[in-house]
């Protein structure tokens, strides 16, 4: 699936999300879900989506006018820099590991470690959920990829499906997951 699709799709259940749980916690795992979404990516042979996705949130908050500038501009700005960070690690560990393209990063096992850390150390400080929506955002990747011909490996087997990465309908799935977005964000 394209970066579009993986990021529309983890729209919806971040508004989902938002909806029902307590504000102190929503806002960071809505931040997980979104780039939990695209983070198992980071594998990819071909650059480092997470990391110039943080790059162009950096570069738009410098571009803001003065109310924008003073008040959303530093929000935005930090806000990339940690994309940019996270995706720097996470890029660095598959160097250090020599993972290949949908290996280790594309395990739902990983996302399940995301979830429970979170939820453990969102004890002690409610920004921790960011773990939490990050698993979820992972699981929603993942769930994506299972539909392309390459799919994803779970235990012995490889779960694949018809749709090919680029294709029409890959995009039709993300139009469809932001109109459930708009939908879900209106009601």
């Amino acid at each position: 699936m394209r970066f579009f699709t993986h990021i529309s799709a983890s729209v919806p259940i971040a508004i989902i999300m938002a909806r029902a749980l307590p504000t102190e916690i929503s806002v960071p795992v809505i931040f997980g879900v979104v780039v939990g979404s695209i983070s198992p990516d980071v594998d990819f042979p071909h650059g480092n989506t997470v990391a110039s996705w943080g790059r162009k949130i950096a570069r738009r908050a410098k571009r803001r006018s003065v109310i924008g500038l003073v008040f959303v501009a530093p929000a935005l700005y930090v806000l990339g820099t940690l994309i940019i960070v996270w995706g720097w690690t996470l890029k660095a560990i598959v160097k250090i590991l020599d993972l290949p393209h949908r290996g280790a990063l594309h395990s739902p096992l990983l996302a399940i470690l995301f979830i429970l850390a979170g939820g453990v150390l969102s004890l002690l400080h409610p920004l921790f959920s960011v773990l939490v929506g990050i698993g979820i955002g992972w699981i929603t990747h993942l769930l994506l990829d299972m539909m392309t011909p390459s799919g994803i490996a779970v235990g012995k087997w490889r779960i694949s499906g018809p749709v090919v990465t680029g294709s029409l309908v890959d995009y039709a799935i993300g139009i469809v997951m932001l109109v459930f977005a708009a939908i879900g964000f209106v009601i």
